[in-house]
């Protein structure tokens, strides 16, 4: 497979924002496929071909926050297909694979708080977005122990303790159906 992740920078094609590039999480915007798609040049080669952007939310991200008053699941999957997950509709789609996304540990408004563009919302409507398009595949960084110190402050699923790991993360990734396998 030939695994391409989008850019944390892409040129402002708005007149009002001359000289300026949109800017959102390193490597989400993948906006260049849509004009300048990567092409392998053989059937075969274009059939290995993955795209994978990264998507984090307001924790890591404050980009990700819209405007409260317009915040929506709707403007969520909108801001999604703006800058990824329209590669899903093009006319010769390729996988998508989700490559990185998390939320905060040892704190459950990092996975079910519901205030508009907090952590939580962010990360529920993530996860349902995941649940309702099983053709997108997905990793959550990171899945290992060695960025855990079994405190607040760090951000992995497993803990160094063996066999703990966060439940309300694992719980809300369980309602995520797995991709079916591709056809290769």
């Amino acid at each position: 497979l030939m695994v391409v992740e989008g850019v944390q920078l892409y040129p402002d094609i708005d007149p009002g924002h001359r000289n300026r590039a949109d800017h959102y999480w390193w490597g989400s915007i993948l906006k260049g496929v849509r004009v300048d798609p990567i092409n392998l040049a053989t059937p075969s080669f274009e059939q290995q071909l993955v795209y994978s952007p990264h998507d984090w939310g307001p924790w890591k991200n404050p980009r990700v926050q819209l405007s409260v008053g317009r915040l929506s699941y709707r403007s969520f999957v909108d801001r999604l297909a703006e800058y990824w997950a329209f590669i899903l509709g093009l006319k010769n789609p390729h996988p998508v694979w989700l490559g990185e996304f998390d939320t905060c540990n040892f704190n459950r408004i990092c996975t079910a708080g519901s205030q508009l563009g907090s952590q939580g919302w962010w990360f529920q409507a993530l996860v349902k977005y995941l649940r309702n398009n099983p053709e997108i595949g997905w990793a959550y960084y990171p899945i290992n122990g060695t960025n855990s110190l079994d405190e607040p402050s760090n951000n992995s699923i497993l803990y160094k303790t063996p066999g703990k790991y966060d439940t309300p993360i694992m719980g809300a990734l369980n309602t995520i159906q797995p991709a079916p396998p591709l056809p290769i």
